[in-house]
């Protein structure tokens, strides 16, 4: 993956991805309203996770996000995109998951990284 690239899909899919902020925005930006497990209604604005996940067309059945402290989490893929409203947010200067519906442990701070496997 480049240098400067904010987040990288790598692993079991047909391209793999190495992403800039700009790329990201690119890619159609909006600001949507989720339900977070422990902090309520929270306001993110991002790229829908399944217009990336479509870009990189995955072909495994699992995804695992990384982040840039090295925490990872595992999550069946056809749950990932089943979800309409799953982000990955500008949060400052990284990036981070909006995950509603799914545990707070797969509300990733600091996303660096997505593998298919």
């Amino acid at each position: 993956p480049a240098a400067d690239a904010a987040l990288s899909v790598t692993g079991a899919v047909e391209n793999e991805l190495a992403l800039s902020r700009s790329d990201l925005e690119a890619m159609g930006a909006e600001e949507l309203t989720v339900e977070h497990p422990k902090k309520g209604e929270q306001t993110y604005e991002g790229v829908r996770l399944s217009k990336i996940l479509e870009a990189a067309s995955p072909t495994g059945a699992t995804l695992t996000l990384t982040a840039d402290d090295g925490y990872s989490v595992d999550l069946p893929l056809a749950d990932v995109q089943a979800c309409a409203d799953c982000l990955v947010a500008f949060d400052g200067d990284s990036l981070r998951m909006a995950m509603p519906g799914m545990e707070s442990n797969f509300w990733v701070k600091g996303v660096v990284a997505m593998e298919v496997k």
